[in-house]
């Protein structure tokens, strides 16, 4: 319920934009700084994992098939976008209606989020790991479950892209407890593997394996 709730609040802001004309100010953060962002966490990745011209090699068609499937995934949310506003303008109404989503708006909201879709990309995912695994030395395993993408690991990424800081306070915090970012072993491979999936890894990956 979670995951569906954090996958809501991303998209739900899309939907918003797509229907809205042009704003003079974005909450968002700017085109240049997503670029930085996406070079830093590359270069870092590259950095972590210092491969080895084999490796490179190895790992090229791994990092360009998660380049794609990236790819495919964002034109996939693109053509869901209508049914997905669609789906949650009926679970507003529903809500604003009897405070209870009705089975039916239910229903719509997981056709449009795409359920079958995502089982057959996280096959997909679990294949292009158990590749990319086999490329990589058990230290390297070891570095990707602590990689952390931020720019300076103690700053939260709203702070970095100039926005007001979260609900939890300004380092993520809640009830004292620092709220985890790039550390631990899951969050680690899964940054990783977001980064992976970059044009701007896949360009540091292509000039090791030159």
């Amino acid at each position: 319920m979670l995951r569906l709730a954090l996958f809501l609040a991303m998209l739900a802001p899309v939907g918003a934009l797509a229907a809205a004309p042009p704003s003079p100010v974005s909450c968002g953060p700017a085109p240049e700084l997503e670029k930085l962002h996406r070079e830093i966490a590359a270069a870092k990745l590259d950095k972590v994992l210092d491969l080895s011209r084999d490796q490179a090699r190895a790992l090229l068609p791994v990092v360009r098939e998660a380049a794609l499937l990236r790819e495919e995934l964002q034109a996939d949310r693109q053509r869901h976008l209508p049914a997905l506003v669609q789906a949650l303008t009926a679970v507003r109404d529903d809500i604003r209606r009897s405070g209870v989503v009705s089975d039916a708006s239910r229903k719509a909201l997981r056709e449009a989020l795409g359920a079958g879709t995502r089982q057959k990309v996280r096959e997909k995912i679990d294949a292009l790991r158990a590749k990319a695994r086999d490329a990589l030395t058990a230290e390297q395993q070891e570095h990707l479950k602590q990689f952390d993408p931020r720019p300076i690991e103690e700053l939260e990424d709203e702070q970095l892209q100039g926005r007001p800081p979260g609900p939890h306070g300004p380092h993520g915090s809640k009830g004292g407890v620092e709220r985890e970012a790039g550390h631990g072993p899951h969050r680690g491979r899964r940054a990783a593997l977001m980064v992976a999936a970059s044009p701007e890894f896949v360009a540091l990956v292509e000039a090791r394996a030159r």
